[in-house]
């Protein structure tokens, strides 16, 4: 008689995998080299991998089949707002932390916002930022002095998001906004969470006290006051209204939302809607500056190209190794290093059990770096795109913005503004290593480098 197939499913308890004290031999290397060490555990164990300590369980999703499985196939069963519930009081039920049912209707009204007529509009905006900016590093370049990438990009494109997705007009203070969302991100990164649940099961037997967590609730008291007085201003007409805002505040006119969407909208681009583009950019800057031959080719192509024009909505699919250099960062330095996952019911995948609230973690970077897919992975080397249609790679090979219906919604605006970005500054400036140490690679919610990445400008 056949054993019916459900008692021959290995459930992913008893899959290889850190477990127990096993876990804990790890654990000084995922907080010291969390990235290298996930790469590792990737090489060394199977398709999916559990992370187990206490009761407290984890899996980490291996396999590019079974990545396309969570992500694409049977994606109404993986839902992601239960793993944010770090950061929910921030997102509260925006598009990135609501359930699928949800989600439609809200990705259906803001999909207006990320039209290609729209994207263009978009444009003078980025033009008259990044002008800002050269204005302001050419007179640092003549002063010697090198520029901190990190912050200037996110300066930079807090800005461009303010202006163009938000309000022309609206007053602000960038550095107060981003450093409350600094400490948000920070406190509920993987290595937070990751602490508490370590201290959740120490505080039993050893008395560690519990996190306090009033820091992070008045920085989020702090972005409600800012976005509730500019969403009440545009409703009043006290300030221009465009992009992303523009499309809520009309719903709300029309009587199909209310604030508190409102609200969970605008904090959904706040947390994900420049940061992540600014990381890029930091690290697309800073291995340019680490390969001057790259930095070479890049300048003779814009300059070939755009004969000093600036990069457009237009011209912009012309620089085809500007977004070489791009798409090389995106696979090196996935701003979203991770996507995580909970099963809503119980699902099976070739001879796996995957019960019903599984927590799954999938990630980019570790994808990445797989030797069968990209050849030297560690290199950064803008020639491995010659001639590949990114969906000519192999399955899930590539996936810096997720996969499947829940992919960013702002992808498209994030590679238009990244390339017209690059092909505008390096117009300008050569950019030179302060420091040859690699910069550590910090991974929270997004990654960032642990302390300033500093390059030295020189005029062209």
């Amino acid at each position: 008689m056949t054993e019916p197939k459900a008692n021959l499913l290995i459930h992913p308890k008893n899959l290889p995998g850190p477990k127990g004290f096993g876990f804990l031999r790890y654990v000084p290397g995922l907080f010291r080299k969390p990235l290298e060490t996930l790469t590792k555990i990737s090489i060394r164990f199977g398709k999916m991998i559990p992370f187990i300590f206490a009761n407290e369980e984890l899996y980490f999703i291996n396999d590019p089949g079974l990545i396309q499985h969570i992500l694409k196939t049977n994606y109404i069963n993986y839902q992601r707002r239960n793993t944010l519930l770090d950061i929910l009081p921030l997102l509260g039920n925006g598009i990135f932390a609501s359930n699928h049912e949800y989600w439609v209707g809200q990705r259906k009204i803001l999909n207006t916002a990320f039209h290609s007529k729209m994207m263009e509009n978009y444009v003078p905006e980025v033009h008259k930022q990044v002008n800002d900016l050269i204005i302001s590093w050419e007179k640092q370049s003549y002063s010697g002095s090198p520029v901190d990438i990190q912050y200037e990009m996110k300066i930079l494109l807090f800005s461009i998001l303010i202006k163009s997705m938000f309000s022309e007009n609206v007053k602000y203070n960038a550095k107060s906004i981003i450093n409350s969302l600094d400490i948000i991100l920070q406190h509920a990164s993987i290595k937070n969470h990751t602490i508490k649940i370590i201290r959740k099961h120490l505080f039993k037997s050893i008395g560690l006290p519990k996190q306090n967590d009033e820091k992070f609730l008045n920085e989020i008291r702090k972005l409600d006051e800012f976005v509730y007085q500019m969403i009440e201003e545009g409703i009043k007409g006290k300030i221009s209204i465009c992009g992303v805002l523009g499309t809520l505040i009309e719903e709300f006119k029309g009587g199909r939302t209310d604030k508190i969407k409102i609200r969970d909208e605008i904090m959904t681009f706040l947390f994900a809607g420049f940061d992540t583009v600014a990381e890029t950019l930091t690290w697309a800057f800073y291995s340019i500056a680490e390969n001057p031959d790259v930095g070479e080719k890049l300048v003779s192509e814009l300059k070939d190209t755009l004969n000093g024009d600036k990069p457009d909505f237009t011209n912009v699919n012309s620089l085809t190794y500007t977004k070489k250099i791009l798409d090389e960062t995106l696979r090196l330095y996935p701003a979203a290093w991770a996507i995580f996952r909970i099963t809503t019911e119980d699902d099976e995948y070739e001879d796996l059990k995957i019960p019903a609230r599984s927590y799954l973690m999938i990630s980019p970077y570790t994808q990445h770096r797989k030797s069968a897919v990209w050849d030297e992975p560690e290199l950064f080397n803008p020639d491995r795109f010659d001639g590949i249609k990114i969906s000519d790679l192999p399955m899930m090979g590539y996936i810096p913005f997720g996969d499947g219906p829940h992919v960013c919604i702002g992808k498209k605006l994030a590679v238009l503004q990244a390339q017209i970005i690059i092909g505008m500054l390096a117009q300008k400036f050569k950019f030179h290593l302060v420091t040859k140490k690699k910069p550590e690679i910090v991974p929270g919610i997004i990654i960032k480098a642990k302390n300033n990445i500093l390059l030295r400008l020189g005029i062209i």
